[in-house]
C-alpha cells in the first residue's frame, strides 16, 4: 500500500504553504480505510498548523466524478466557502473542478484543488491537477508477487510505499 496518511499531510502542507486556511475535504466513504487515512493525515497537518478543522468542511463522498460534483457543491454553498478543496482521489477531484467551473469560479485562482493517485489524465486536464502520486504500478507488482507467494505456500511481504506530491496549476495562486 501507499503511505496514505503521509499523502494527506503533503496535500495539506502544500495548500497551507499557498496561503489557504479554509480548506474543504471531499473524504470518500467512511468505510474506505485508504480514504480515511488520507483524510486523517490531512486533518492532522491542518491541526498541527493551527488551521481551521471545521467539521462542516469535511464531506463524505463515493469514489466517482458525480460524487465529487455533489461534494464540491456542498462545500461551495458554505458561507464563507473554502478557498481550496482536497479530494481523496482524482475522480472526485475532477468532479470538484467541474462544480467549481459550474459555479462560475476559476480552479486554481478562486478555489485550489488537490487530488490523490496522480492518474495519467491529471496532467492532461485543461487545468492540470495537483495530485499525490500513489505508486499504483509498484503496488500492483508486489500484490501479484504476494499472490504467487501465497499460492506457493510462502508468506507474503507487506510494504508501505512512499508517496509524493506533484504540483500543477490547479493549486497554484
Amino acid at each position: 500500500r501507499g503511505d496514505d496518511r503521509l499523502g494527506g499531510i503533503l496535500a495539506a502542507r502544500h495548500l497551507l504553504a499557498e496561503g489557504h486556511r479554509r480548506i474543504g475535504v471531499i473524504a470518500g466513504a467512511a468505510y474506505a480505510a485508504t480514504s480515511m487515512d488520507r483524510t486523517q493525515g490531512f486533518r492532522d497537518a491542518l491541526a498541527e498548523a493551527g488551521a481551521d478543522v471545521d467539521p462542516r468542511l469535511v464531506v463524505e463522498s463515493g469514489p466517482h466524478v458525480d460524487e465529487g460534483v455533489r461534494g464540491a457543491r456542498r462545500l461551495l454553498s458554505l458561507d464563507p466557502r473554502p478557498t481550496a478543496i482536497f479530494a481523496v482521489n482524482d475522480q472526485i477531484a475532477v468532479g470538484a473542478m467541474a462544480a467549481i467551473r459550474d459555479a462560475g469560479l476559476q480552479v486554481g485562482s478562486d478555489v485550489a484543488v488537490v487530488g490523490y493517485n496522480d492518474t495519467p489524465v491529471s496532467a492532461r486536464l485543461p487545468i492540470p491537477l495537483t495530485s499525490v502520486h500513489h505508486p499504483v504500478q509498484s503496488i500492483g507488482r508486489l500484490a501479484m508477487q504476494n499472490l504467487l507467494a501465497l499460492m506457493a505456500g510462502e508468506r507474503p511481504t507487506s510494504v508501505t510505499f512512499p508517496v509524493r506530491l506533484t504540483v500543477r496549476a490547479s493549486s497554484r495562486r
